[in-house]
This record gives C-alpha cells, sequence and structure tokens, in this order.
C-alpha cells in the first residue's frame, strides 16, 4: 500500500504495531514459524484510513481504530498459520500465542472509551472469521466452486467490514450514504482473498462487483476508496 496519503498516521500506526511486537529490542514477531506478509500488515489499517478521511476524527483515535481492527485480523492470522505450514510443536505453539497475544490486544483496545461501545460489533466479526475457517475445513479437497469460495473469504477476510460498521455507528456520514460502505468492505475482503488464494475467476469477477460497490458509497470517500482499491489489487497481481 502507498503510504504517501495519510503518512502522519501511517507514522502513528507503524509506532504502535512495532511496539506491539518489540519489548527490549527484540522482534517477537521472528519467532513466528511464518513471517507476515505485506498485506497482513498493510491493508486493514489502509482501508480504516481510506473510510476516516475527511472526517472530524482525531488522528489519535483514527490510529487506535487502525490498530484494533489489525489486531482483531492479525488474531486470526497468526492462528491460521498452525494450518499452513508443517513445523515442529514449539513452533506452532509461538503462533498460538501469538494469536491469542493479538487476541488480548484486542480486549485492551476495546476496554479505552473510544471503542467500549463497539464491543458486538468485534465480537461478531470475530465469529464470523471463525466462521470462514470451519467453512474452509469442509470445503472437499480440490474445489473450485466460487460460490462456496466466497463465503469462505468474505468470512475469513471480515476485519475489513469492522470499520465500515463501526464508522456507521459513529453517524460520520448520513445514513443514506454509510449504508453502501459495508458492501464496499464485502467486496474489498473477497477481492483480497481471491488475490492470496490464486483465484482467477472469483478475482476477475470481484474486479467489477468492486468497482460498482466503490460507486455507491459517500462522494467524498469514493476517490480515497478507488485508490485503495487500486492498491490492493496492484499488490494482488491483478489488473483493475
Amino acid at each position: 500500500m502507498r503510504r504517501e496519503c495519510f503518512a502522519a498516521h501511517w507514522d502513528e500506526f507503524d509506532t504502535g504495531l512495532e511496539r506491539a511486537l518489540c519489548w527490549r529490542g527484540r522482534n517477537y514477531a521472528a519467532l513466528l514459524p511464518k513471517p507476515l506478509s505485506g498485506a497482513d500488515k498493510d491493508v486493514c489499517p489502509a482501508f480504516v484510513f481510506a473510510l476516516t478521511s475527511g472526517s472530524d476524527l482525531r488522528r489519535r483515535d483514527i490510529v487506535e481504530l487502525a490498530l484494533s481492527v489489525e489486531y482483531t485480523y492479525l488474531s486470526f492470522r497468526v492462528h491460521r498459520f498452525i494450518r499452513e505450514i508443517k513445523s515442529a510443536e514449539r513452533e506452532r505453539q509461538y503462533s498460538v500465542l501469538f494469536g491469542d497475544f493479538f487476541s488480548a490486544k484486542v480486549l485492551t483496545s476495546l476496554s479505552g472509551d473510544l471503542l467500549y461501545p463497539q464491543t458486538c460489533k468485534y465480537t461478531e466479526v470475530m465469529r464470523t472469521m471463525n466462521e470462514g475457517a470451519l467453512l474452509r475445513r469442509r470445503l472437499p479437497p480440490g474445489s473450485e466452486d466460487a460460490a462456496a469460495w466466497r463465503e469462505v473469504l468474505l468470512r475469513e477476510k471480515a476485519a475489513l467490514l469492522l470499520p465500515a460498521r463501526v464508522i456507521e455507528e459513529w453517524r460520520l456520514f448520513p445514513r443514506e450514504e454509510t449504508q453502501g460502505l459495508e458492501g464496499a468492505a464485502a467486496e474489498l475482503a473477497v477481492l483480497w482473498g481471491a488475490g492470496e488464494e490464486g483465484k482467477p475467476d472469483l478475482l476477475r469477477a470481484g474486479l467489477a462487483a468492486t468497482e460498482k460497490a466503490i460507486a455507491g458509497t459517500p462522494p467524498g470517500l469514493r476517490e480515497n476508496l478507488r485508490s485503495f482499491f487500486l492498491d490492493l489489487t496492484a499488490g494482488l497481481g491483478a489488473r483493475a
């Protein structure tokens, strides 16, 4: 994701994430059996920054929301490492512990005044992401069922739905305009997952669906969402 836009937000976000992953100069992410990808660390905060642009929220609050969404995603993503790679039991335990650590970071974020009223939305999204993992396990080996994969990816990447729901609750935009945000977030989530899973048919279908969904978002946000969309598809090797 390009960082020229919202540079101050990114600096503050990176500092917060580094503080979470490091202690006494040691980067504990190095203990993970699989490194976090750029998308793992960038997609969620970039989407939060795109959604909150032009709002009256303080930068500190925007970054706090971005970190909490990132921790929500990482708690699920890091736990998934256990099934994605073959490793020694000790290394597998690092994935368990780090996933639990990020879950605890979410709870810490929710204990503050800013996000405490949104607790139900966070727990709902975390449940949805785990439903995606269960649906993935139910897929027949080698399945190319596009509809089934869409349901899996929509759930596994549901962290993108979280800021859209929170922003709707915060009334940053008129209600009739925020109704389109969750739809756009859903299509972006599927697009993100399809690219990572190497599902070209689902990816191609998602490009048009996402363009249409973004067209239904608040006028003041479309340019930022379009930029986010272009960055995401470029990272996935897709052509928007």
